[in-house]
């Protein structure tokens, strides 16, 4: 049960959210028109979402309590806002990376409560924007932008106007277009002004984060030669011949029930392809020592959770900068085959024993599949990497650069093989 209590319609604030039950991983909060929607995750995959109207004459409601039945959401374009609010976690404590967010929207509750009743003209921003920032030339710069939204929006007041983050950037991605140098200049700019007032912009931010990536990928792939690529044609037939191969050993072990009880090496093949096309590539030496668990261990080794739908990454080449990696599960039909090998090894040799070396086990894969691990990696990377060139994906390329355990620049100047295509940014970059 989920308890939402003082919603403030016109602060678009919650005051408190209590989850009664399970182990929640996540909650998403959005004011649509004049409609709350708040959406929990758990970590056992139930989502669970509700929606509130406001009411035609009052602007507050206090201590009201919903009880939340399941419900199927799609992703839709939202009006995002800043809310601010505090989860109560009564069965068990939330993980420090999942209570992050909330602390710091508590933190700033008393921010907003500081600048509530107060104005501010363009003239007295621009001043303190001269003030606060060194380089005379940025803050003029960074002034006269914030004068454009200010001017388009016909706003008198500062701190009204910077309510309006979602319009603001839709206002200037609208007049830059496809210059993603300009906007994303533009909304760094804007971004100053929320630091000088001491006022937060999560929205702006992340969308900063959007354009940073986008300006890498376009750097680097307009710096590559064509003569070192492979065709985007050779890259989609490995993909498209490495999930035929994965089809067939799926259908062998639905006909045959004996193949899943003994952990069949046919019933491992499927699982590790099936997590290489629908997760990530991981590399060999991470992989031919995983076991499958259904509880977290303090050993080091990695590991598959069948309880938290996890894969957990200790040992691996980068473990000294990036530390253990966390990757999620959402395939359900993955877990329960997983299950059926509960307590042993991911993937093994003819011998049942796991493999010594990642080259042993790429050797099989190759003989088994028709192309090595590798081959696959750099395959779905290109695909990744174009994908964030021609739609704007930058939140897939990043998701799988963790997954795979390898910054950005090395899957560019690595595995982004198989592009050899002039590739033109369109207005498809802007969502």
């Amino acid at each position: 049960m989920i308890e939402i209590q003082k919603i403030d319609f016109k602060n678009k604030t919650i005051d408190n959210v209590k989850c009664s039950y399970g182990n929640v991983k996540d909650i998403h909060m959005s004011l649509i028109k004049n409609t709350f929607c708040v959406k929990v995750i758990y970590n056992e995959g139930e989502t669970i979402t509700t929606e509130y109207k406001k009411p035609k004459k009052e602007d507050t409601i206090e201590d009201v309590k919903l009880n939340l039945f399941d419900m199927e959401t799609e992703n839709t374009q939202q009006e995002q806002t800043n809310i601010s609010c505090k989860v109560e976690e009564q069965q068990e404590e939330l993980k420090e990376e999942e209570t992050e967010e909330p602390k710091e929207e508590v933190k700033d509750e008393p921010k907003e409560e500081e600048h509530k009743d107060k104005s501010l003209s363009i003239e007295e921003l621009k001043e303190l924007l001269t003030e606060k920032i060194e380089k005379k030339n940025t803050a003029l710069s960074y002034g006269r932008t914030i004068k454009q939204v200010y001017d388009y929006f016909k706003s008198d007041d500062v701190y009204s106007l910077l309510q309006k983050e979602q319009e603001i950037i839709a206002f200037i991605e609208d007049k830059y277009k496809t210059n993603i140098s300009s906007i994303s200049s533009k909304l760094c700019g804007v971004l100053k002004c929320y630091t000088v007032l001491n006022l937060e912009s999560k929205v702006i931010k992340d969308r900063i984060q959007h354009f940073k990536v986008l300006l890498k990928v376009k750097h680097d792939a307009d710096k590559e030669k064509l003569s070192d690529k492979k065709s985007i044609e050779e890259g989609e037939e490995i993909l498209e011949h490495c999930k035929n191969e994965m089809n067939k050993l799926g259908e062998k072990v639905k006909n045959d029930i004996q193949l899943l009880n003994t952990w069949d090496i046919t019933v491992q093949m499927y699982c590790v392809l099936k997590i290489y096309l629908d997760i990530g590539n991981l590399r060999g030496d991470e992989v031919v020592d995983m076991k499958i668990l259904d509880t977290d261990t303090e050993d080091k080794i990695n590991y598959i959770n069948v309880k938290t739908n996890q894969i957990i990454i200790k040992n691996h080449k980068t473990e000294k900068s990036q530390g253990t990696r966390t990757i999620d599960i959402e395939d359900k039909k993955l877990l329960n085959i997983l299950k059926k090998g509960l307590g042993k090894y991911l993937i093994t040799d003819k011998n049942n024993e796991p493999y010594k070396t990642s080259s042993k086990f790429g050797e099989y894969f190759k003989s088994i599949i028709g192309y090595n691990p590798y081959d696959l990696r750099k395959a779905l990377t290109s695909k990744c990497i174009r994908e964030c060139l021609t739609e704007g994906n930058t939140e897939a390329l990043e998701r799988l650069s963790d997954t795979q355990g390898h910054s950005l620049t090395t899957m560019l100047n690595n595995y982004n093989t198989y592009n050899q295509e002039n590739i033109i940014l369109d207005t498809c970059l802007i969502d």
